[in-house]
């Protein structure tokens, strides 16, 4: 698996390579995590998204030290976490800022106290200076009149404040933070979410958020998808579900001649078409998540190609369903035209897809955009080619040739997607499928 690529510095501060994890032995084994490849930089906020059991809350806890790495390396600023022995991953564990979705707050302390807590551990500190501390870092998040206060006498905004206070007065250089808003209403998991934005920056930690709450994902520098264990960047997602939208074109062209030979079969489509239906479910698992203008404008150009792909399918499915009707026979050389046309465009605009070469779309572009003069052609070879047939056979021939327009038209505006899914700019007409903050 490639590493995601990360927009983080040469020092990244958490670096993870070649992890795996497996819960049970034998033939109970389950592997949670597979070689997970992953940089982190200063300063970043990332969002780890995943179904439940997907592996999310064992990575934090294998980054966190909670758990001892099986398989892979765990860098944390230059610190191996594997191999490490019981002490060293207890001692650095006291340097990671955690925050967990039951705040864990003490209720016999203070909210001042919980978050001098964590400098009892540290000798150079005292009753006095961690009091300092904790209350400049309660002012930070807003909570300097209630310092005083016990959780029970706190919101559960302001208890999440505490926490996030209490995992900020070391200063840490990494806090993981599981489901933080998840118990909390939408305004105040909003007021929560961008309070960690500001701090990371501010303090130039970098925060890990694993969360099922796509109502804050415009926080993030980097969403990056978890599933079955394996870990993937949400545009290297989209760039993936773009290469298999090109080997689904290429199929569908391999198997055009084969469809022309064997026009009463369309099921021979159904490759094309079953792909085509599940990149279309993966792509709406997707495209609800506020992420970042530009990765929302891609998830929108590759809504756009997928639905202008099945139309492709369609229009090539009505022209082979054309060839056979009876009087495919009275139309001359142009159906035989028609088809290597079509077959030629197919596997070009399947290749600019897979290769997204520069050259490549240029030609499509060109072979598809003058459609004045495909229709000045087409029409006339209409004219010559229904001369002596009946109203029947001109309707038909009619609808022939539209068929070919209308196919041409769509793989135009697959190319019209492509460059601008190259150029990352909005799509042509874009729609707004997906919104982003």
């Amino acid at each position: 698996m490639n590493p995601i690529d990360s927009k983080t510095l040469a020092a990244p501060v958490l670096s993870v390579s070649g992890l795996s994890h497996t819960f049970g032995e034998g033939s109970l084994a389950r592997r949670v995590l597979h070689d997970v490849q992953v940089q982190f930089g200063g300063g970043e906020v990332a969002i780890i998204m995943g179904p439940s059991g997907s592996g999310k809350t064992t990575f934090l806890s294998l980054v966190g030290a909670l758990r001892v790495p099986q398989v892979g390396s765990i860098k944390v600023v230059d610190r191996e976490l594997t191999g490490a022995s019981n002490a060293e991953l207890s001692a650095w564990r006291r340097q990671i800022g955690f925050i967990f979705q039951a705040h864990n707050l003490i209720a016999s302390l203070t909210a001042c106290q919980n978050v001098q807590l964590p400098l009892s551990f540290d000798g150079a500190e005292t009753a006095e200076t961690s009091r300092e501390k904790a209350l400049e870092i309660l002012r930070l998040v807003g909570l300097e009149d209630h310092v005083d206060k016990p959780p029970a006498r706190l919101s559960g905004g302001q208890r999440q404040r505490v926490a996030i206070a209490r995992a900020l007065v070391r200063k840490p250089k990494l806090i993981l933070a599981d489901e933080p808003t998840a118990s909390l209403d939408r305004n105040t998991g909003r007021e929560v979410a961008d309070l960690l934005h500001k701090l990371a920056h501010q303090f130039g930690c970098t925060i890990l958020v694993v969360t099922h709450d796509h109502r804050i994902l415009d926080i993030a520098n980097r969403v990056i998808l978890l599933e079955d264990g394996r870990m993937e960047d949400l545009e290297n997602t989209l760039e993936r579900l773009l290469a298999e939208l090109a080997a689904l074109l290429h199929t569908l062209a391999s198997g055009f001649g084969k469809l022309a030979a064997e026009p009463s079969n369309p099921g021979s489509a159904d490759p094309f078409r079953n792909g085509m239906e599940r990149l279309h479910i993966r792509l709406n698992d997707l495209s609800h998540l506020k992420t970042r203008p530009a990765v929302a404008a891609r998830m929108d150009i590759l809504q756009q190609m997928i639905s202008h792909a099945r139309l492709v399918e369609e229009s090539v499915l009505k022209f082979i369903e054309s060839l056979a009707n009876p009087m495919i026979g009275e139309m001359g050389s142009l159906p035989d035209a028609f088809l290597q046309s079509l077959e030629t465009l197919l596997f070009a605009t399947a290749e600019a897809l897979q290769d997204r070469e520069a050259d490549q779309l240029e030609m499509v572009l060109q072979m598809t955009s003058d459609r004045r003069e495909v229709m000045a052609r087409v029409r006339a070879r209409y004219f010559e080619t229904q001369a002596g047939l009946g109203e029947e056979g001109k309707a038909f021939l009619f609808d022939l040739t539209n068929t070919f327009t209308r196919t041409v038209f769509f793989l135009n505006s697959l190319a019209n997607l492509l460059e601008a899914w190259m150029k990352k700019t909005p799509a042509p007409g874009a729609t707004g499928v997906t919104q982003a903050n």
